[in-house]
């Protein structure tokens, strides 16, 4: 997988926000990361685990360029698919960081959870770490991983950084 490293524009609550690549070329359509990330969130079904790891590494490679202090915690951004959950763990181990499940979201009728996150995400400690890296499998305009910067800082994180496979929509690279 090539990677391009997309350094996101400013998103509210973050100290930084990195891609891997955009979802779609303006001439290609979707580009070879995004399609990583559609056969990587379909992985429960096959067991294969190649995709998710190649995204995993991208992503740690992405992170210790900029040099995040040795105390940042991983954590997963909330999502209906397990993707975003399984990649915080395998860039956690990278890293050599730790990872903890600091946030959920609140399930719908009997538990289930339709794939909307947004207005349903929780915190599940009383205080957050100071600091937290936030992985995402995809990332459309930035309000779920600013609204998940916004609750761990209420909770006591000092720095939030977030990092995500593919950017899609409307935030704009620097």
């Amino acid at each position: 997988m090539h990677v391009m490293e997309v350094v996101l524009g400013l998103v509210p609550g973050l100290d930084g926000c990195w891609a891997l690549d955009r979802f779609t070329d303006a001439h290609h359509g979707p580009t070879s990361t995004a399609m990583s990330v559609g056969r990587a969130r379909a992985l429960p079904a096959r067991g294969d685990a190649r995709v998710a790891d190649e995204l995993a590494r991208g992503m740690a490679d992405v992170v210790q360029r900029r040099r995040l202090p040795r105390d940042v915690v991983v954590a997963a951004v909330p999502s209906a698919n397990p993707l975003s959950a399984d990649l915080a763990a395998r860039v956690a181990d990278l890293l050599g960081r730790s990872s903890a499940p600091l946030l959920g979201v609140r399930a719908g009728w009997f538990g289930k959870l339709d794939g909307q996150v947004r207005g349903r995400i929780t915190v599940k400690v009383r205080t957050s770490p100071p600091h937290v890296l936030l992985v995402d499998d995809l990332v459309h305009t930035g309000v779920t991983v600013s609204d998940c910067a916004e609750l761990l800082r209420a909770r006591g994180a000092v720095r939030v950084w977030a990092v995500a496979a593919v950017v899609a929509g409307d935030l704009d690279p620097i």
